[in-house]
């Protein structure tokens, strides 16, 4: 009966201890749903905070696309108004040339007048009855209406000119004036390609310089990226360029499966860097990692957890000492089971 009793308190101590985990676990689970409701909001306003950047990225493109569509509008338009000059110009070098022409024919013609005037004078005065004064008048009429006829062609040329030097400076003025406005468009899409590369760079040496640390604190070795060209960034790529303890500098295309592990998740933690994050998953990323850099990933990942959540997923005995929490996944029933245990549960286990 004794036995009975002790047998009894032992479960009752069992169902209460059993009892408060089962009530710890729940406030965990609150305590995890709250976290995970607050990451959700969190995602969600990085999201929105994202499209807003990827709007306000597609409108600068829009600008710059019509800035562009202007300026070729505006070449065209010089292009145009600059054959229109070069046939006003051609045109006025054509009527001051003929100006010119018909100022010398009157002046001939006037001096002739004179000369036909003077001669006729002194023919007259020698008195020659066989030449009629009818044709002497005649030619001189014929030599006034050619001089009419230049004097009216002459009167008209002032207009002309004036008229073909009035468009010629319209004409100048607009060319300047789309020169100016082409200027200011190139001005603004070289501005945007500067801002553009500038924003580029600040974040690629702030990438670099991340990547090279957390390669280190992995490897002790060095590394970092290499713009394959660094007067124009965006036309070409980016290397990664590693140097390993014990071995010279090489591309990582030319590293092992296991080097580039480390690289890649090098280079993952350089770039979450820039916006980081409440949580973190990791799936098996150190599948092929040697087993000095997967517990160096461990510690890396243990120092990291004190700001943020991580979870790995990993086969690795080196990472899953280093967890607050283990969740094993079995099969059991054709049914998949969960189990969730701390470090040191495992440990009193065994």
């Amino acid at each position: 009966m004794q036995e009975y009793n002790q047998e009894c308190e032992r479960l009752e101590a069992q169902i209460k201890n059993a009892e408060l985990k089962i009530k710890d676990k729940k406030s965990e689970k609150e305590e995890l749903e709250r976290k995970l409701e607050d990451i959700l909001t969190q995602y969600n306003l990085i999201q929105a905070d994202l499209k807003n950047h990827h709007h306000e990225l597609n409108l600068i493109i829009l600008n710059i696309q019509q800035k562009k569509s202007e300026l070729e509008k505006s070449s065209s338009a010089i292009s145009v108004i600059r054959n229109e000059l070069r046939t006003l110009e051609s045109r006025l070098q054509e009527l001051t040339n003929k100006r010119l022409s018909i100022a010398i024919r009157r002046s001939q013609l006037e001096s002739d007048m004179r000369k036909i005037k003077e001669e006729l004078n002194s023919l007259l005065s020698l008195d020659f009855p066989d030449i009629p004064i009818e044709e002497i008048e005649e030619v001189e009429n014929e030599l006034r209406g050619e001089l009419n006829e230049l004097e009216k062609i002459n009167q008209l040329a002032p207009q002309q000119y004036e008229e073909i030097i009035g468009n010629y400076k319209l004409r100048s003025q607009r060319i300047r004036e789309i020169e100016e406005e082409r200027d200011e468009i190139l001005r603004f899409i070289s501005w945007i390609e500067s801002e553009k590369k500038k924003v580029f760079m600040n974040t690629f040496n702030k990438v670099s310089e991340s990547f090279e640390k957390f390669f280190f604190m992995l490897t002790d070795g060095q590394a970092w990226l290499k713009l394959e060209d660094l007067e124009d960034p965006f036309s070409k790529g980016v290397e990664m360029i590693l140097r390993f303890p014990g071995k010279s500098a090489r591309s990582a295309r030319s590293a092992s499966g296991g080097e580039k592990s480390v690289a890649a998740v090098a280079l993952l933690l350089a770039l979450q860097g820039l916006t980081p994050a409440e949580f973190y998953i990791f799936d098996e990323v150190d599948a092929h990692m040697d087993i000095q850099y997967s517990i160096r990933l461990a510690e890396l990942f243990e120092e990291m957890s004190k700001k943020t959540q991580i979870i790995v997923i990993s086969l690795k005995d080196v990472i899953a000492e280093k967890a607050d929490q283990l969740v094993g996944v079995y099969n059991k029933s054709s049914e998949s089971r969960v189990v969730k245990m701390t470090i040191d549960e495992v440990m009193n286990y065994e």
